[in-house]
């Protein structure tokens, strides 16, 4: 029987040789049928709400960090944990992580933790890449995504479309655009229950829906490097109370703790809810 890790270290060589792959049967069937009922639910409240986010065909349900612990637990399951880290984590910073205190390999952020509905006769998105902020060249990845999909991926109900190949590149490109570019778009399809983890240098684009009747529901864990700045503000969206209930390595994978120099409170590396404990502190 082929073990987990085996299985893991499979598609990390996938993830470097092409810029994406997709791990089949992460999430249990009755995982996926909670978190669907989850989503269509949040999703009929918002429709109603003046506040609610639907646009080109697409509705997006945002900080699903405060919208259930199911969610939670698939912000950071181990899974994408292991994945994002293979991607996302220098080999050769691994000695300074250890020094610094990051013995458990979490050295980078949860950027946005949202959820995208492609509804009935969506159009295509726009071909893209996810790291566009930051100034080239590029030295790799500076982010990262685990999308999870939460329906079945078919070419019909808008699966994402990626080009293979194009996490190699160091600058922005558009598409389609010059000869860099190594091939044509592909349909990534899958089952349900699928963490579908590609490269934030990776030109890619949402499906069209050309069904009469099919939302397809997708997750999407995009994840950043411990220096940048999240799409999320979570110390604002999450409440006091939750935070305290959020285990160390969601406040960790939120930026509730310092890394190396940043992030530090008054001048403490602590935590901003402990700072007031410290006698010193105000000294």
């Amino acid at each position: 029987m082929t073990s987990t890790v085996t299985v893991l270290d499979e598609h990390k060589a996938a993830l470097d040789e092409r810029g994406y792959t997709v791990i089949p049967d992460v999430l249990s069937p009755e995982r996926v049928a909670e978190l669907r009922a989850l989503l269509v639910e949040r999703a009929a409240f918002e429709e109603r709400d003046p506040s609610g986010w639907i646009r080109g065909g697409n509705q997006r349900i945002f900080n699903l960090i405060s919208k259930g612990r199911p969610f939670r637990d698939v912000a950071e399951h181990p899974v994408a944990i292991e994945m994002m880290a293979h991607m996302l984590v220098d080999p050769d910073r691994q000695g300074e992580a250890m020094l610094a205190g990051h013995l458990d390999g979490i050295e980078f952020l949860l950027s946005s933790f949202s959820a995208n509905i492609t509804l009935p006769g969506c159009a295509a998105g726009v071909m893209h890449q996810d790291q566009v902020f930051v100034t080239p060249p590029w030295p790799g990845p500076m982010v990262g995504n685990v999308i999870w999909m939460i329906d079945d991926f078919t070419a019909d109900n808008g699966a994402t479309a990626i080009i293979p190949g194009t996490h190699t590149l160091t600058e922005p490109q558009c598409w389609p655009a010059t000869d860099s570019l190594m091939g044509e778009p592909v349909t990534v399809t899958g089952k349900a229950g699928s963490a579908f983890v590609f490269n934030g240098v990776v030109l890619h684009q949402s499906g069209a829906n050309t069904t009469a009747d099919q939302r397809r529901h997708a997750i999407l864990s995009y994840y950043c490097r411990p220096f940048i700045r999240q799409q999320e503000n979570f110390t604002r969206v999450v409440t006091p109370e939750l935070a305290a209930e959020l285990s160390p390595t969601l406040r960790k994978l939120l930026g509730y703790e310092t890394y190396f120099t940043l992030g530090y409170t008054d001048g403490y590396a602590k935590d901003l809810d402990l700072v007031a404990d410290d006698p010193r502190a105000y000294a």
